[in-house]
């Protein structure tokens, strides 16, 4: 229990038993060749023909990140939502601080393409310890020849290493990015907890003993419930 909960008189109780899921989360290695090793001698040059395949296009791209409190961010994070309601046709009502202050978000990455600096895909990151969290990334849905997430995912990874995380949570989902470059997958139990004042604990046990002393049949519990 936290010291909010002691300090409060609270007691912690399991409201709902939630739901099998799958999590994953990966292990940074010390350097970017034990990183690139880890995909496969086809996958490594899936990703050499996609970078090639976009420089060719553009003339070449940067891989770039920001705080969230800079003009870069306010660019990137409106793409970003862009994105995001021509793919999901999700709207999160969401400024950029109000978004960052919501999901945590410490950095943010963009993959720009050529002299233009065409937003191509962007990736918001959570990094305040040496376990990182990649809260999203999406892409240009009118460039999505390009393999534009891979590309910013590979090139996220590899900056984590350089800046020696030890580790990056993906949280859960069914994509293919977040089975490669030596993912754990674990499995979870998800549950929600909420906290209850002492009194009302035992007000609501005594409730239960009353209930199965005079009334011993579950249906008739059941239905008092």
């Amino acid at each position: 229990m936290c010291d909010t909960c002691k300090t409060n008189n609270y007691h912690i109780q399991l409201m709902n038993s939630g739901f099998d899921n799958y999590l994953f989360r990966i292990k940074l290695p010390d350097n970017i060749e034990q990183l690139d090793l880890r995909l496969s001698s086809k996958g490594r040059y899936n990703i050499r023909r996609e970078k090639r395949l976009v420089n060719d296009s553009f003339g070449d791209y940067q891989f770039v990140e920001c705080m969230p409190n800079t003009t870069l961010a306010g660019i990137l994070m409106e793409s970003y939502l862009e994105f995001k309601m021509k793919t999901y046709g999700k709207d999160y009502g969401l400024n950029l601080e109000e978004y960052c202050k919501k999901y945590h978000v410490s950095k943010i990455y963009g993959l720009l393409l050529g002299e233009e600096k065409i937003v191509g895909a962007v990736l918001l990151s959570c990094e305040q310890c040496p376990c990182v969290y990649l809260e999203n990334l999406s892409y240009n849905p009118d460039l999505s020849k390009y393999s534009l997430g891979k590309i910013i995912y590979d090139e996220y990874l590899k900056s984590l290493v350089e800046k020696e995380y030890k580790e990056l949570f993906l949280n859960d989902g069914d994509y293919s990015y977040k089975k490669r470059y030596g993912s754990i997958q674990e499995h979870a139990w998800t549950c929600d907890f909420t906290r209850i004042n002492p009194f009302f604990a035992i007000l609501k046990n005594f409730k239960h003993k009353i209930l199965d002393t005079i009334l011993p049949t579950n249906e008739i519990r059941t239905f008092l419930k």
